[in-house]
């Protein structure tokens, strides 16, 4: 017979996420976005975020044909990724989607995520944004298969919104 010591830590950890910023056109809905067929390129950051502090590790993978991902500052607390697609032929209706993984270094407890990000070409996109402040934007983006519309609308808590 072994006798057996347990030690229980009090330890606790989320997983990281990420964002999309800077991108240089069509509209952004959390880790969608949507563009038009006639862009050229598009060009777009990914910000992953640990909100313990620690320091990351990402990997990207299942990107589209002829795009980029380069990651910057990888195993540190801040790293970024470049994302760059210039399809050859130009872009074609439909969705792409490539993921990255993040994990983060937190001691005892490692936390690792797999967030898909999605690239929605349309052909007759269009948005109408109105910033009554900093805090205000309307988003309309058709959904060509459906007929209809998604539409996105944030307020600050000094708005109301009235349909």
């Amino acid at each position: 017979m072994r006798e057996m010591t347990f030690i229980v830590l009090n330890c606790n950890n989320a997983s990281p996420s990420a964002y999309i910023a800077n991108n240089n056109g069509g509209n952004v809905i959390n880790t969608n976005i949507y563009i038009p067929d006639t862009m050229v390129q598009l060009k777009f950051d990914i910000k992953p975020v640990d909100s313990f502090g620690n320091v990351m590790d990402l990997k990207v993978f299942g990107l589209p044909g002829n795009s980029s991902a380069v990651i910057t500052a990888n195993q540190t607390t801040n790293p970024n990724i470049a994302f760059d697609w210039k399809p050859i032929g130009g872009f074609k209706k439909g969705q792409y989607n490539f993921f990255v993984n993040i994990q983060d270094d937190n001691i005892p407890l490692l936390s690792s995520q797999t967030i898909a990000f999605t690239v929605h070409v349309l052909d007759k996109p269009f948005s109408i944004n109105s910033y009554g402040n900093s805090e205000s934007k309307i988003s309309i983006i058709p959904n060509p298969s459906k007929g209809n519309f998604v539409v996105q609308h944030t307020l600050d808590f000094n708005n109301e919104l009235s349909v």
